[in-house]
């Protein structure tokens, strides 16, 4: 499953924290979370539903499409555009359900985006 997100231009950690006020940063998160939840609403997914939670093992990768200057893809903040998932597709974002979370950056001058791919895991091959 692919979650687009268009024209999100994640910031880095180094942009959220650099000495910015606490109300900054959650300012910054609340946009986030209505971002992803904008995002899922138009794909049809209903936030208090339950019914599209992902109940296996899964591989999160998210991808940054910058207009110009990208950040370093080890600073692309996952965490604020994951944590409004649990509950919605995602069980917990604990290690007993997403194996790993992935980074990368590219840039594409015509469609800056925000992608969140949720890749479920074969459990048998975990064995």
């Amino acid at each position: 499953m692919k979650i687009i997100l268009p024209g999100c231009r994640p910031l880095s950690w180094n942009a959220i924290y650099q000495s910015k006020h606490w109300s900054y940063r959650k300012t910054y998160v609340d946009d986030a979370h209505a971002e992803v939840y904008s995002a899922l609403n138009s794909m049809g997914i209903a936030p208090l539903s339950g019914k599209n939670i992902i109940q296996q093992r899964v591989d999160i990768r998210l991808t940054g499409y910058y207009k110009n200057r990208i950040v370093d893809a080890d600073n692309l903040c996952s965490k604020i555009f994951l944590d409004p998932l649990k509950g919605i597709l995602l069980v917990d974002d604990s290690p007993k359900y997403v194996r790993s979370v992935t980074t990368q950056c590219e840039i594409d001058k015509k469609n800056p985006r925000l992608e969140i791919e949720i890749i479920p895991i074969d459990n048998l091959r975990e064995k």
